[in-house]
């Protein structure tokens, strides 16, 4: 059981973290919205990313 906790516990961080590098990569802040400064950080985001409203994106997993 303890086993179990501790590798839902690793993915969920792995998880965070794998998300919060792709955001910084392709300039999306932590609300959803593009802040980046570069037409290349938009160029492929649909790989990670859906784009809502306003040029707000949401991951592909939403």
């Amino acid at each position: 059981m303890c086993q179990n906790v501790i590798l839902i516990q690793s993915r969920v961080v792995f998880f965070l973290q794998f998300w919060q590098v792709i955001s910084e990569e392709h300039g999306i802040d932590y609300t959803g919205f593009y802040k980046g400064t570069s037409e290349l950080q938009l160029e492929r985001i649909n790989v990670y990313y859906n784009e809502g409203s306003g040029k707000a994106f949401f991951d592909i997993i939403s």
